[in-house]
């Protein structure tokens, strides 16, 4: 059974305050002490938001040629969007390069699209010294009430960022072959947005 925790010493994950003070007008930040950390985690934001939009552009450019392809996949979620590129490279392209390269391209976005959801979906506060910028990931599945925190890492956030800018300079790469060669692609021959 699990009881009401009333003090963050009481709490499994450890001694964390959950949103406390983090941007109040007396929050440690005005010290800088998570510049580097909330830096790096707004990259990650808007580099998967551009991982996201060339998902969306890749997939709608098999469908077709007009924006019919992007209404129809525009407001889906990218797990959908990227489990469709992978039946389109699986079923529909023939063994080329354009099928390598968008299968490459696949299993990496798949596997920042986890770490992009562990960042996302985690709770970020100060830890303990105030000075720390912690992670939590907490569950009540199966009910159980699980948790765990561990400081920011400022190399792993800055690693997913770089990675997901990556994936956006692969995806732009593979479109222009993809318009070159590649009967299979309606779409046009950049990610840009529809003229």
């Amino acid at each position: 059974m699990v009881s009401i925790m009333t003090s963050a010493a009481d709490r499994p994950f450890g001694p964390v305050r959950l949103f406390g003070g983090l941007w109040s007008d007396t929050s440690p930040a005005e010290g800088n002490f998570y510049r580097d950390e909330m830096a790096e985690l707004g990259r990650v934001v808007l580099n998967f938001s551009s991982v996201d939009w060339c998902a969306e552009r890749l997939l709608a450019g098999f469908l077709s040629s007009d924006l019919t392809g992007l209404v129809v996949v525009t407001a889906e979620n990218t797990s959908w969007k990227l489990d469709k590129l992978s039946v389109i490279s699986k079923e529909i392209l023939p063994e080329s390069e354009h099928r390598v390269e968008l299968r490459h391209w696949l299993a990496g976005v798949k596997l920042l699209n986890r770490e992009r959801n562990l960042i996302m979906h985690s709770v970020w506060g100060p830890g303990p010294d105030d000075k720390t910028l912690v992670m939590m990931k907490v569950s009540a599945r199966n009910g159980e009430f699980k948790g765990n925190s561990k400081p920011a890492n400022l190399a792993y956030l800055k690693d997913v960022a770089d990675a997901l800018a990556g994936a956006v300079d692969l995806a732009h790469q593979l479109v222009e072959k993809l318009g070159q060669s590649c009967p299979e692609w309606h779409g046009r021959k950049t990610l840009g947005p529809p003229a």
